[in-house]
């Protein structure tokens, strides 16, 4: 019973550094510095997490990608894909410029995936403003940069 609740912790605090990674590595050291008129946090764990929040956050950065999740705006099968494609990534970028839009040729099979989310409310998030131009657009996993963040 001990190492279960001792692995479920663990799994607790791994899960808090996956989603730290988009603020800052080290969110929990960063979290205990005083700010001006603001309480403290105080968080007394075993060194052997921080050990392996720094682990992972390594991985990720050697391995150069994490998971994530972009949305597919187009896809289809057909002679004129191709110019389909183009002409719905044109459209995303004039809408939205700051945000990365992926061209996936796979003749005869062309997609165009936009974004590079860390969290899926993050791609919910956009796919909410999306629904007007791109109706059937929809969320999927993928590998995206660990750079971006």
């Amino acid at each position: 019973m001990r190492h279960l609740i001792t692995i479920s912790i663990l799994a607790f605090y791994l899960s808090i550094a996956t989603r730290a990674q988009t603020q800052h590595p080290y969110i929990l050291t960063k979290i205990q510095q005083p700010e001006a008129n603001q309480g403290k946090v105080q968080i007394i764990q075993d060194k052997r997490i921080d050990e392996l929040l720094g682990k992972v956050v390594e991985r990720n950065a050697k391995k150069g990608t994490v998971r994530g999740y972009r949305i597919q705006i187009f896809r289809e099968n057909s002679q004129v894909a191709q110019e389909k494609a183009v002409a719905a990534r044109s459209r995303f970028l004039n809408k939205f410029p700051d945000v990365e839009a992926y061209l996936i040729p796979k003749v005869p099979l062309w997609r165009v995936y936009v974004g590079d989310f860390r969290t899926l409310n993050d791609a919910y998030r956009m796919l909410k403003q999306l629904e007007s131009l791109f109706p059937n657009a929809f969320i999927v996993q993928e590998n995206i940069e660990y750079n971006k963040f």
